[in-house]
Parts: C-alpha cells; structure tokens; sequence
C-alpha cells in the first residue's frame, strides 16, 4: 500500500473514459491513507469500484477520480505505454493502478450531425397539433402497495397533503412517464412500495369498501377536509385511465414481472465473474508541484 501511495504523489489520474482529474498534493500522508482503509473496509464493501473511489474523496479530498470496470469500452482508445503496475486486491476483484507515459492528445475532429428528413402523414401531424394544445400537468405521487390489492396513495395540492386509498394495483403503472386523456396530458413522477398488511399499523381496508368491479378510490378515515379539485382531477384520471387500460397494463406488468424472476434467477445461477478496475495516469508537470 505505501508503494501504490508513493506511486500516487504528485501525479494526475486520467480513468479509461479519457477524464482528466485534478493534481494529487504533494503532502500527502499515504501511511495514514492506509491505515485508515484497513480500519474501515470490510470485505463486502472492498468488493465495490464505488466504495474505492468513496475512500479516495474520503482520505484523499485533493483527487477527483471516476472508476470504471474493464468491460467498459473506452470512448476514445489510446495506445498506453505502460511504465508501472500496482495492483490492489479488494475480495475477488481488482483495483489496478497503471503509470503510463504521457500520451499525445488525438487531434479534435468536427462535429458533424447528419440531417435526417421526417415525413409525417396528415393524420400524426393532425394528433401532434392536438396533443400539443392539451393541458399538461405533473402529478407527484407517493404509492405503498398493500398484498397488491389496496394501495395508499399520498399527492400534493398546493401546500397541502392528500391521502386517499385505491383498489388498484399502482405496482401496474410502474415504468409509465406519462398518461395522455382526451383533454389533458399527465406527466407521472411516482415512488412505489410494497408491505404487507399484517405487518402495518394502519387499517388497510377490505376491496368491500370500493365499488365492484371499478378503479376507485376514497379519502383516508381520518383526513376530515375534502379532496381539492387539483388532487381530485388527477385522481380521477388515474382511475379513468386504469379503468380504460386495465388489460393492457396488467399485461404489461406480469411481462416485467416475468422478465425480472427469470434475470433474478440467471444471476443466482451463473453470477457474473467480478470486474477489475483500472486507472491510467501519468506525471504531469506544474510550477507548483514539479514531478520528478
């Protein structure tokens, strides 16, 4: 380690993306730096590039770094001269540190953008007019999913929250940005969690309270004010839109679902080879800091 830190003084890092980072300090006390990674890595968090570049902004504030994996294709390919090899074994995968020669800067090539023409036909240009002229809105919701029967959904209007139930499933609206309803557009910024009901305080009701066969919804027990017309209009076109797309999106999701289980399972089975981590620098000469 105090090789790899002597290694490390006074030089500039550049990682396989080609991104320059800032001078490392001369004064620099490596022996510190080493005793301090000991003292505070475990070995599942070493198996992480993030936790080495966190324990270099950690204990060495004057580098700015970012790792990357070997398998990462660089976007620009130099040809290194490799002067020097550290290599640092963190559980099964690598951080290896190389000095190079400094290499020669590639000439910058112009940026050309190629102009592809769009043909639309009186039909799309027709909807894109229509669908520009919609009233557009953002709705924020918070969704936590009991059994994936009931869920509790919390939104804003203005300054105040509003808490309502739902027999829908929102588990089905995941991965959806945006819903378009005849007169309005709805930008969806959503967060998602699941629970069980026997493990909740709450009283989460019974599918017996919502109307049968429907999307619906009412306000929480306890919420004594009324839903404002904001939060009202965005419920409804959510339950509106569910109710219209209801087989399209329970199909959807129980696709995702099935692709997730089957990805789970190929990782259990054949979990991938770790991915070494390699950094390129080279000296780099200053007034203030002079390499030798």
């Amino acid at each position: 380690m105090n090789a790899l830190c002597m290694a490390l003084k006074g030089h500039n890092f550049q990682n396989e993306t080609e991104k320059t980072c800032r001078t490392v300090a001369p004064n620099l006390i490596c022996q510190t730096f080493a005793e301090r990674l000991a003292m505070f890595t475990t070995p599942i968090l070493m198996k992480t590039p993030a936790f080495i570049l966190a324990t270099a902004f950690l204990f060495l504030p004057a580098i700015g770094a970012e790792v990357s994996d070997d398998s990462i294709t660089p976007v620009t390919q130099r040809d290194y001269s490799v002067l020097q090899t550290k290599r640092m074994n963190v559980g099964g995968h690598s951080v290896v540190f190389k000095r190079v020669a400094p290499p020669a800067k590639p000439p910058l090539q112009p940026v050309r953008t190629a102009t592809v023409p769009v043909t639309q036909t009186a039909e799309q240009i027709a909807a894109d007019e229509a669908r520009a002229h919609k009233r557009q809105e953002v709705i924020f919701l918070s969704a936590t999913i009991f059994d994936r029967r009931v869920t509790e959904l919390r939104l804003q209007a203005g300054q105040k929250e509003v808490r309502v139930w739902s027999n829908v499933d929102f588990n089905h609206f995941a991965g959806m940005a945006e819903l378009e309803m005849e007169d309005a557009l709805y930008w969806l910024v959503m967060s998602l969690g699941n629970e069980s009901a026997q493990d909740t305080r709450r009283i989460v009701p019974t599918l017996d309270r919502f109307k049968a066969a429907r999307a619906d919804y009412f306000p929480a027990t306890e919420q004594k004010e009324t839903v404002p017309a904001e939060a009202t209009a965005a419920l409804n076109a959510l339950h509106s839109y569910y109710q219209a797309n209801r087989e399209q999106l329970t199909a959807a999701h129980a696709q995702r679902e099935t692709e997730r289980i089957a990805k789970e399972r190929t990782l259990r089975e054949s979990p991938p080879a770790p991915k070494n981590t390699v950094i390129h620098f080279w000296p780099k000469k200053s007034r203030n800091y002079p390499t030798k």
